[in-house]
């Protein structure tokens, strides 16, 4: 049957029917803007479409491409060896310093006194895939690794609303309230007991600034007054895992990743960009050239349109687990331990949330588990074993192929490393 509503992420049900409508709102949103952009930005046709608005009887039947890439952060093997990598992938980054690096500012503005400098932790993690190891209280061991994929956007619309998402010309309803109570039940089942509404809301309100802009409506990067839900909060950071908090690591980032890699590109010399993943990321700069994630997604996306297929993101809307790959990570004797692994949210093929701990019938604990040989030690070192991926649905409408654009960005490679690419913006 056509498609009449786009379901949640990994068609979870947690919402009623208002908020599941609302979500399908968002998602249509955010791909007609994405559509909309195309056609301003390079003219028709287009190769990016909306299921939703396409009534066409064999799209129901349309061919889904999974894309897949790495769980473990490329970012990181390109900077540091065997022996560092882990640990950099387990240590906080500075919010306030990653914001810092693009020329913005992070602020706090507290209702009385003057706004000040304020800071949060995210996650060294930009594969669409993070983790969380909990640790004995006393002695320290590891008793259990979350990893998760689920979306900021998904609990930043139950605990703030619709609004903020979803333009008010855009939606067919009144805005959602927030569901306040909905997110503290949700956090103190997945993370803790003790969490308390509180300290998921930001205290004051707070803005990432840009003091270059030229005028005051450019120099807001974004806002999060107080009271509205925070995603960088100690039960999302240091105490718990929620949702993916590195701030890459976006679903409407997919969306738009998904809508440009649609366009063609040919070189200075004319020559179309082709089987050369990093080189396509590079001249049109969408995405992130040292990611596993975003050169695989955009160079099999643009694969499909240069033979004439146009592509949309099939329902539900979202990037999985697909799967652990537990060959070579045995318990002290060899022991089979893919029983550890645990879907706590989506489903086989399709997981946003899952854990690795010791069942509780044996007789070992996870310090004891090896991995390829090697004593587990870092969350990362299963994230290495998994495999991450989205769908794409192709269809060929029979409009006349794409014409290839020229390049807008270039990147260049670091100076402290050859691998390490920065792009940058054609002038």
């Amino acid at each position: 049957m056509p498609l009449s509503q786009f379901s949640a992420p990994g068609r979870l049900t947690d919402f009623n029917p208002q908020q599941a409508a609302a979500w399908s709102e968002i998602i249509y949103f955010w791909i007609n803007n994405a559509i909309d952009f195309l056609k301003y930005q390079y003219g028709e046709p287009v190769y990016f479409f909306n299921e939703l608005d396409i009534a066409h009887a064999a799209l129901d039947a349309a061919p889904i491409e999974e894309i897949f890439w790495d769980g473990f952060p490329r970012s990181l093997r390109l900077v540091y060896n065997e022996e560092q990598v882990l640990q950099e992938a387990d240590r906080w980054q500075s919010l306030a310093h990653y914001y810092k690096q693009r020329g913005w500012l992070l602020i706090e503005c507290p209702e009385q006194g003057s706004p000040r400098f304020v800071d949060f932790h995210y996650r060294n993690q930009d594969e669409y895939l993070e983790w969380f190891v909990t640790r004995h209280p006393l002695t320290g061991a590891m008793e259990k690794i979350t990893f998760t994929c689920e979306a900021p956007e998904y609990w930043r619309f139950i605990g703030n609303g619709s609004a903020n998402l979803l333009p008010a010309d855009a939606a067919s309803t009144p805005a959602l309230p927030p569901h306040r109570q909905q997110l503290l039940d949700m956090y103190r089942t997945l993370v803790s007991p003790q969490v308390r509404l509180d300290d998921l809301l930001f205290a004051h309100t707070v803005m990432v600034f840009d003091p270059q802009a030229s005028n005051r409506e450019d120099s807001i990067i974004d806002y999060w007054p107080r009271g509205t839900y925070n995603p960088f909060n100690q039960w999302n950071t240091t105490h718990g895992l929620i949702h993916l908090t590195h701030p890459a690591n976006t679903l409407k980032a997919q969306v738009q990743l998904a809508a440009l890699a649609t366009i063609l590109r040919h070189d200075h010399n004319g020559c179309l960009i082709k089987n050369d993943a990093i080189k396509l990321l590079c001249c049109s700069g969408n995405g992130q050239p040292n990611r596993s994630s975003d050169p695989t997604i955009v160079e099999r996306i643009n694969t499909l349109v240069r033979q004439g297929i146009a592509i949309t993101l099939p329902d539900p809307v979202g990037l999985y687990i697909h799967h652990l790959d537990t060959n070579g990570i045995e318990g002290p004797n060899g022991e089979d331990t893919g029983a550890g692994w645990r879907i706590v949210r989506g489903r086989e093929g399709m997981i946003l949330r899952a854990e690795f701990q010791v069942p509780a019938d044996r007789s070992y604990g996870l310090e004891d588990i090896r991995v390829d040989g090697e004593p587990l030690r870092h969350g990362g070192q299963l994230a290495t074993k998994i495999k991450m991926f989205l769908q794409g649905k192709g269809f060929d409408f029979g409009a006349p192929p794409p014409q290839p654009h020229g390049c807008t960005h270039c990147c260049t490679p670091a100076p402290e490393n050859y691998d390490y690419k920065r792009v940058a913006p054609i002038l």
